[in-house]
């Protein structure tokens, strides 16, 4: 659901105010930089546990099937998704406001009422 333009210009201030906090910032971005870097060393230790588990398991057989080594498997697999999880998160305040600021302009693009829909603004994109 889009936002109204009083909700838009409502959250431009806030948004404003908040950037404008440069000890407030700062905190947040440190506090974002200290959660990244747990997060990638707890990924990389779940796929170093996972990848003993993996090799130890060939060893140990339970029932004649390779439980651990599956456990091995799942625990790297997690480890992975956590790792590719975390990196799609945005972490520079730069960065951040620049996917903020392409997002808006792509938004703004896409707002007007063109009565030919898609294959308008895929029109006006060929023309520029």
């Amino acid at each position: 659901m889009a936002l109204s333009e009083r909700e838009q210009r409502l959250l431009a201030e806030i948004e404003s105010a908040l950037t404008e906090d440069q000890e407030f910032t700062d905190s947040v971005a440190k506090a974002q930089r200290d959660n990244k870097d747990r997060t990638v060393l707890r990924g990389w230790t779940l796929i170093a546990v996972g990848a003993l588990l993996l090799v130890g398991g060939f060893f140990v057989k339970i029932a004649s099937f390779p439980l651990i080594s599956l456990l091995g498997f799942l625990v790297m697999f997690g480890g992975g998704l956590m790792l590719i999880k975390h990196s799609d998160n945005p972490t520079n305040t730069k960065t951040a406001k620049k996917k903020t600021k392409a997002k808006k302009a792509v938004a703004d693009d896409n707002s007007n009422d063109d009565p030919n829909g898609l294959a308008g603004s895929f029109y006006k994109r060929f023309e520029r």
